[in-house]
This record gives C-alpha cells, sequence and structure tokens, in this order.
C-alpha cells in the first residue's frame, strides 16, 4: 500500500445514498498501475481501527505522519469483502484517469464525533463531488 487518507464527507455513492466519511486506501503497482480500495463509513459506534489513527493524526491539513505501530488492513476493511469495481480517476489533483476503483458493498461504521474531528482538522469538506459516469461500465 502506497498510502491512505479520508475523505469527508464520502466521494463514492451507492443507489444514491452518501456517506459521512469514506477511506481511500492507495495502492500502487512497479508500473504505475494505481488501485484504490474505498471503504465507506455510516453513523455509529466509534470505530477503533480509526481511533488508533485519529489519536495521531496531525493537526493542521496536508501534512503527513508515520504511524508508530503497525496496522492491519483487516482492521478497516468491512467482513463482508463483496465490491463494486469500476476504471475512473484519482479524486484529488491532477485527477488522473485510468484508476482501478474497488468500492466495498459493505460499510464500516463510524462515530459523529470522529468525523467532527477530521472536519476540525482539515477545516473544510475535501471531497470531490459526484462525477458522470461518462459510460464507465460499474462492476458489481
Amino acid at each position: 500500500m502506497q498510502q491512505f487518507h479520508f475523505h469527508a464527507p464520502a466521494e463514492n455513492e451507492i443507489d444514491g445514498k452518501t456517506y459521512p466519511l469514506e477511506g481511500h486506501f492507495v495502492y500502487k503497482t512497479d508500473n504505475g498501475k494505481i488501485t484504490v480500495v474505498s471503504v465507506l463509513y455510516n453513523y455509529g459506534d466509534k470505530n477503533q481501527a480509526l481511533q488508533l489513527i485519529w489519536d495521531k493524526m496531525p493537526q493542521a491539513a496536508n501534512t503527513e505522519t508515520d504511524l508508530s505501530q503497525a496496522i492491519s488492513l483487516d482492521d478497516f476493511y468491512p467482513e463482508n469483502k463483496d465490491y463494486y469495481n469500476f476504471e475512473g480517476s484519482l479524486t484529488t489533483p491532477p485527477c488522473t484517469e485510468g484508476v482501478n476503483w474497488i468500492v466495498f458493498k459493505s460499510q464500516e461504521t463510524v462515530s459523529k464525533e470522529q468525523v467532527e474531528i477530521l472536519s476540525q482538522t482539515l477545516g473544510f469538506e475535501n471531497n470531490r463531488p459526484i462525477q458522470d459516469a461518462n459510460g464507465r461500465k460499474i462492476k458489481a
């Protein structure tokens, strides 16, 4: 995995439903092919896996930090691994096309407080509006 980050609110929808948070887990092969694995979050109980990251979150937007402990992606991905798949683009500049997207059909939970902490740190909503499909096929 190259990196991961979060968007509040989410940048993907399922059947027109929006979500308060989305995690992007970004993978890049040696030949430059990018895959983004997306986890959508519904409001609910505090997410303990996210809390490990939130406790280390930088206090300013557009800064990076190293986690002092290893994390397991199994803690972030939903138990049900069914997903949607489509070819799209990165959602931040330069919005590179040809990105393989995997969006899990099942969601995880996040507390309102956790979303507020991210939003306050960023100081703005950091999501790209939903784009037209432009003939792209979404595979279920």
